[in-house]
């Protein structure tokens, strides 16, 4: 297990401080509910060769707060929000594969339904390193593949579909990793960037619901290149 896995658990196990089985955060607000999450059974030393906690949903009517549904998950899960057009909550997953540590599932909790559906991610056999939402969180555009990390795509919630739109942007630098990682390659998947991460400011960026813009440099491992030039996609 590298380094970087480890660091990201140490993180998981104080975020699961915060967040203890009495002190649930709310993820995100439906229509006339809300939905929230807790880590529990988060081992206080991380270990590849054990489980790393699991994170329980909670779907909650408003304004009572009264327990409508619940689910739980293997690993560390969060919300990407919810998609008033499906009338549904948005969830991602976040477990090991091998020595990384991506996004590896995503998945609807039907608002009405009040159950969990994989979506079209999952059914493909997808995962992902980073992802970033549009505004109605139709679109989840992620860096990621099927078997490596190799482009970058975007699931559209409302067709439950996945659509190939190009190259990925380089990760974000981190001057921290030099010293256990520059003989690596700087590349997604390397040590570098082998967990889940957000992408820096201004790389991935929706100026509409169907607009995308990508910026791409001649990036190091420890900065982003001055010289950028932007790539559009419409959704």
């Amino acid at each position: 297990m590298s380094m970087n896995v480890i660091m990201h658990f140490v993180v998981i196990t104080v975020c699961a401080m915060i967040a203890s089985e009495g002190n649930a955060a709310e993820c995100a607000k439906g229509t006339r509910t809300s939905l929230h999450s807790t880590m529990v059974d988060v081992p206080a030393i991380p270990r590849h060769d054990q489980g790393f906690g699991r994170t329980r949903f909670v779907l909650r009517s408003e304004p009572d707060g009264g327990t409508l549904s619940s689910g739980e998950f293997d690993g560390q899960w969060y919300c990407f929000g919810y998609n008033a057009e499906i009338r549904s909550y948005v969830i991602g997953g976040i477990s090991p594969k091998g020595a990384w540590l991506p996004l590896r599932s995503v998945q609807y909790l039907d608002e009405n339904a009040r159950s969990f559906k994989p979506s079209a991610f999952d059914r493909l056999g997808y995962i992902a390193l980073s992802a970033a939402t549009s505004p109605t969180r139709r679109y989840i555009v992620f860096i990621g593949g099927r078997v490596s990390i190799e482009g970058l795509y975007v699931l559209d919630t409302k067709r439950d579909a996945v659509k190939k739109l190009g190259r990925a942007p380089a990760p974000p630098p981190d001057a921290q990793l030099e010293v256990i990682c520059r003989d690596e390659p700087f590349e997604w998947g390397s040590c570098w960037a082998d967990s889940y991460r957000e992408m820096d400011a201004g790389i991935i960026r929706f100026r509409s619901e169907t607009e995308l813009e990508i910026s791409y440099g001649k990036d190091g491992p420890t900065r982003r290149a001055k010289n950028r030039r932007v790539e559009r996609y419409r959704l």
